[in-house]
């Protein structure tokens, strides 16, 4: 946005009949409910989701309707129940589920400001009264933790999708509050973005980290925008500032990591946000810079001598 231009809100926009039109009509009649069915675990021989049934549980479990069962195996990011057919009351899925119910908002709250549906709002609605009483009394909400591991907030930014989840939420809860003028998600978003910057910045006894991936920084402008409140723009700066500072966050997160050729750990530099990726290769750690043609100067170099083949430092 700059003096010459500013984003036009979706609603004041109306696409003519034709290719893009039809496509989303359909996008609204057929594949929203199906995505909603799936979210429900209600689509005959697909995987299940498990993602509302996350967020029910976790209500459950706040209201103390329901004690937290034995948790169910974990391979990498995936919650699997040991007998699918009569799953665990626990958490089930990839830990990062909880943005799938996010997307879906998102994706209504687009469609509704091209052609109002009554009974999709309905639906959107409900679920997300559903996903507010998840929602802990400091603010945070993430299903995986409210769930599994309620002292484990915040102790694996890099791998296990917590603000990646909140910036989902965020842009669903702005993107509906815009289409609809409701502002109940918006205010769940609010206050998890609260309980964000309460324990993630710069201050004495805070956490000085980031997101493990981007899409937090968005929301946080996106809100800022909604809202006027300054906060959310200084906590999106300082993840941006932040990520590439020494010493790494993530290696202090992960000490045992540090070193390993297998890990590979995104390492922006300078303040542009350019990247250094360390690579696992079968030379070891090898660093490169991509070739962004916004970086001043941009180059692509390489510290590693062996051929391109044999590693990733390209």
């Amino acid at each position: 946005m700059n003096e010459h231009s500013s984003p036009l809100p979706l609603d004041h926009i109306r696409m003519l009949p034709g290719f893009w039109s039809d496509k989303m009509e359909l996008i609204r009649r057929e594949v929203i409910p199906y995505q909603w069915r799936a979210l429900n675990d209600q689509v005959e021989g697909a995987e299940p989701s498990w993602c509302m049934r996350n967020y029910r549980i976790a209500g459950q479990i706040l209201r103390g309707e329901l004690p937290r069962a034995p948790q169910a195996s974990q391979r990498g990011s995936l919650v699997s129940p040991e007998d699918p057919a009569h799953p665990e009351a626990t958490f089930h899925g990839f830990v990062f589920q909880d943005s799938d119910f996010s997307k879906w908002v998102e994706a209504v709250a687009y469609c509704l400001t091209q052609r109002p549906d009554e009974e999709l709002e309905r639906l959107a609605d409900g679920a997300i009264d559903l996903v507010c009483q998840a929602q802990r009394g400091d603010g945070y909400l993430d299903t995986y933790y409210i769930i599994r591991d309620p002292d484990g907030v915040f102790t694996n930014l890099r791998d296990r999708h917590e603000l990646y989840c909140f910036g989902h939420l965020v842009e669903a809860a702005v993107a509906y509050y815009q289409a609809t003028g409701k502002d109940k998600l918006l205010t769940a978003a609010r206050r998890f973005a609260g309980y964000v910057a309460r324990r993630i910045g710069p201050g004495e006894g805070q956490l000085h980290g980031y997101p493990g991936h981007e899409i937090a920084e968005m929301a946080l402008v996106r809100l800022y925008g909604v809202t006027g409140e300054r906060s959310y723009l200084e906590l999106a700066r300082y993840f941006l500032d932040q990520r590439g500072r020494r010493p790494y966050f993530y290696d202090q997160e992960h000490p045992e990591a540090v070193g390993d050729p297998q890990a590979e750990t995104s390492r922006p530099t300078g303040p542009s946000g350019s990247r250094t990726r360390r690579w696992g290769t079968r030379c070891g750690p090898c660093t490169s810079t991509p070739a962004w043609p916004t970086w001043p100067g941009w180059r692509r170099t390489r510290s590693c001598s062996a051929p391109a083949s044999g590693c990733g430092g390209m």
